[in-house]
């Protein structure tokens, strides 16, 4: 064999050995491009199938804050089947767990090309995700507003009066600039706050003017979005549906607080004469970090994120 071998690749001695070594070389070329090519085909298809998956374990997850446990668990499956299928995929599996978390399973058949020569036709690809549901933690876009967790979720007003007996604080946060209108802009546009935070100073006084502008604008910024118009349709695309902070309680409470969660708050109108926020407490899902449940108390905002 040794001897056969030699033979073959001397090209003095024996002119078709050159055309073994194009066999054996394009055998070789033909596994590399297999790899190359197919490798990078299956590469592909795996990046978009997960991203089907975690967009519509996403979606699904969202679903399952409703308050009917079984209604949340069957509108979770079928958004997700949905998110999927509008991403060109149908799951395999689809299971809502207890309002906690969903995931998603599939596997597809990936047809190959060059490596059908080395006799593999096919490769099976398969994809799954789980995203878990849990209190927020951490978020932008917070109005600088606090509630004490008593009010939630029955409370219908922010009220001035019920609060600035004993302190003088009347529920603002007090932000990094100074005067009306940052607080208005505040209100409006949000600013970033976390659970833990200690030490938040807050801003005595009524502040009649910004709250009243804050709320004409959010209002206005709805009046073509009829879902808006209601807290029972109201949802987080809806500039009038604000996030405020939580704090244990406004008891002798002077300059600061330490914010222990999150609420959502959807704006009727602000009665002026009253110095009420008039408007009610909501479910919502929100971007923002978010904690395990059960790792901080849940007031009603909540988040979404992929389980590792």
């Amino acid at each position: 064999m040794k001897v056969l071998i030699k033979r073959l690749l001397n090209f003095k001695d024996e002119s078709g050995a050159a055309i073994v070594i194009v066999a054996i070389s394009l055998v070789a070329m033909i596994g590399f491009a297999a790899i190359t090519i197919d490798g990078g085909r299956l590469y592909l298809e795996k990046s978009k199938l997960q991203n089907a998956m975690d967009a519509a374990v996403l979606a699904g997850a969202s679903q399952l804050l409703l308050s009917d446990p079984v209604t949340s668990e069957s509108q979770a499956t079928t958004i997700a089947k949905a998110i999927s299928e509008k991403n060109g995929y149908t799951p395999d599996n689809i299971n809502p767990e207890h309002q906690n978390f969903i995931t998603a399973t599939t596997e597809i058949e990936v047809p190959l090309t060059f490596a059908r020569v080395l006799g593999i036709n096919s490769a099976q690809v398969p994809a799954s995700a789980k995203a878990i549901v849990g209190p927020l933690v951490s978020a932008g876009g917070i109005a600088p507003i606090a509630v004490a967790k008593s009010e939630i979720p029955h409370g219908t007003t922010l009220n001035c009066g019920n609060s600035k007996h004993s302190t003088g604080n009347c529920g603002f946060l007090r932000i990094d600039g100074t005067g009306a209108k940052d607080l208005e802009n505040a209100i409006v546009n949000g600013s970033e706050y976390s659970v833990g935070d200690t030490t938040v100073h807050t801003e005595k006084g009524e502040m009649k003017g910004p709250v009243r502008f804050a709320v004409d604008e959010l209002i206005e910024r709805d009046k073509d979005r009829p879902q808006c118009w209601s807290a029972s349709t109201a949802d987080n695309t809806c500039s009038r549906v604000i996030y405020i902070a939580v704090i244990d309680t406004w008891e002798d409470v002077n300059n600061t607080v330490d914010i222990i969660g999150f609420a959502a708050y959807w704006v009727q109108e602000y009665d002026h004469s009253n110095n009420e926020l008039i408007g009610h407490f909501l479910k919502m899902v929100k971007a923002g970090e978010v904690g395990e449940s059960g790792s901080t108390g849940e007031y009603g905002v909540y988040g979404v994120k992929l389980a590792e």
